[in-house]
């Protein structure tokens, strides 16, 4: 199988990923954030000492994780679908990237208003549109250093 293909693989492969987050019932889905918590408050706990980690574990640490977690899946899938975009010779992988991930976000909130426990937020679809967002400049600048290290060194 061709580049070209694969690309479009690891988009479709990732986007089960976030489906299969999205469809876990509310208890599993905080019992995962949960096991994220106790990781960084144990490594806070370490290096700053359990008084730090006990102002962290009371500051809505675990909110922040969860809306952590929806800004990188969909900043993943807007850099699959870019690099994919673009490896098929795609003129504007840029918007059609982040428009894609931003309707999978829609669809993404739709499918968890059906899994119990779990609800459709207009603020979610703005974070994971924000995570692809953010994906994407990542990409920018990354190709743009890149094509000027290349330049230089041709000029060299």
């Amino acid at each position: 199988m061709g580049k070209k293909k694969r690309a479009f693989i690891y988009v479709a492969v990732w986007m089960l990923v976030i489906f299969l987050f999205s469809a876990q019932v509310s208890e599993d889905s905080s019992e995962q954030s949960g096991r994220v918590v106790a990781f960084l408050l144990s490594v806070v706990r370490l290096l700053f000492g359990e008084s730090a980690a006990k102002t962290l574990a009371g500051s809505g640490i675990e909110f922040v994780v969860r809306k952590l977690a929806h800004f990188s899946e969909y900043a993943v899938l807007a850099v699959l679908m870019h690099r994919a975009l673009r490896l098929n010779g795609c003129p504007a992988p840029y918007p059609l990237s982040l428009l894609f991930s931003a309707l999978y976000a829609c669809t993404d909130e739709f499918h968890q208003s059906f899994v119990p426990g779990r609800s459709m937020e207009l603020r979610d679809v703005l974070i994971d549109t924000s995570g692809a967002a953010f994906g994407l400049l990542l990409v920018f600048c990354t190709l743009s250093i890149r094509a000027r290290s290349r330049g230089r060194a041709q000029a060299a």
